[in-house]
């Protein structure tokens, strides 16, 4: 029984990581299904879609005409949307740990989430910011559905707390290198503030070149170099930005917001054979995909079959019922994950190199507790 995945970039380290997630993931499903006498055995065959949603969308009908109904896809949000009516036209499942956007969530389509909406990031990020007495937010991000749909549901909560947008949302292309002109935007931002500001930052990797841009100029940008910045489930705990910018990102702090980490009953096992494979850090996001594998696996062997309307049928039923290494997979009538509150993550240097630093946590009635 073949599952595809496809890896939203071509990055090595996400390749890596897809890898290694899914050799330990089938590993542990065909061990259980040897041992209990289940006639079924798992492989999975990984795409790569080079940060591209048309790419995205091609992989999807490779893995079709291959006869490949259930996919591990959809990692990115923008490649989940592109795809999403392809799926659902051509009865195929996916199943995405990490596409966040809040209008993925709908209802009876193919799609499900295994980790939460952004409907629940965007007012946990405002609480945060509130939290630390920023009454001004300066707002740098990235220019696609998911940065859109988080700044989204970040403004609105974070008004109705009376906090103000410092001025226009400063929103750059997912294809930008230079982001000079946007520092300076916000340094004049800052400086019309006046005081209590500080800076949210939706960006992924590239926050390690915004970052690194703003220390190697900080004569031009003093006013934004020395405020507090924060970010969102793609600057949390970043192994990329800790080898990348860890001094810069250590200076401004970043306050992060990532799903909170249930541990489950093979968090510790799956964390540490992961890590062997890879020397990256583990996290919720890294157990979704390896949750979602079972998931697909025992709905399969609870249908008998890899049809997917009798596995879509089920599988709400199997997540809600399954105990992994994120904890108890319930989903809510969108087929997304419940909220799990959010950790916070920063980044700090004491003694030694730059490291990921949990800081606090937001509950799910959007409570901040700092460490």
């Amino acid at each position: 029984m073949k599952i595809g995945d496809i890896v939203a970039s071509s990055n090595p380290i996400d390749l890596l990581s897809a890898q290694a997630i899914a050799q330990i993931a089938l590993e542990d499903i065909n061990s259980y299904c040897t041992r209990l006498r289940i006639p079924y055995r798992f492989q999975v065959e990984i795409k790569v879609a080079n940060g591209n949603t048309a790419i995205h969308l091609t992989k999807v009908q490779e893995f079709y005409s291959q006869g490949v109904r259930l996919l591990l896809a959809g990692r990115w949000s923008n490649q989940a949307k592109t795809s999403l009516s392809y799926i659902n036209a051509n009865k195929m499942l996916m199943l995405s740990p990490s596409a966040t956007v809040p209008d993925l969530a709908i209802a009876g389509d193919n799609l499900f989430r295994l980790c939460p909406s952004d409907s629940y990031l965007g007012p946990a990020l405002a609480n945060t910011v509130w939290s630390k007495g920023v009454k001004h937010v300066i707002v740098i991000q990235r220019g696609d559905s998911w940065g859109d749909g988080l700044y989204s549901t970040f403004i609105s909560e974070y008004t109705r707390l009376g906090g103000s947008l410092a001025s226009e949302v400063i929103r750059y292309a997912t294809t930008e290198v230079d982001f000079t002109t946007h520092l300076a935007t916000a340094e004049s931002q800052a400086t019309e503030a006046g005081s209590e500001y500080g800076v949210v930052l939706l960006a992924f990797n590239e926050a390690a070149t915004i970052l690194n841009t703003l220390a190697n100029n900080q004569n031009l940008y003093q006013k934004i170099y020395s405020c507090i910045w924060f970010g969102a489930d793609g600057t949390a705990n970043n192994q990329y930005i800790i080898d990348n910018a860890g001094a810069a990102a250590a200076h401004v702090g970043l306050y992060s917001l990532r799903a909170k980490e249930v541990h489950g009953p093979s968090w510790s096992s799956v964390e540490s054979r992961y890590q062997a494979a890879t020397g990256q850090i583990f996290n919720s996001y890294i157990a979704y995909e390896y949750d979602i594998f079972w998931v697909y696996a025992l709905s399969v062997v609870k249908t008998g079959s890899a049809n997917t309307a009798a596995v879509k049928c089920v599988l709400p039923w199997v997540a809600a019922r399954y105990n992994g290494a994120s904890g108890y997979c319930k989903l809510n009538a969108y087929g997304d994950r419940l909220n799990p509150g959010f950790d916070i993550w920063s980044y700090v240097k004491i003694d030694g190199p730059v490291q990921a630093s949990l800081s606090g946590s937001v509950d799910t009635n959007n409570v901040v507790k700092w460490y």
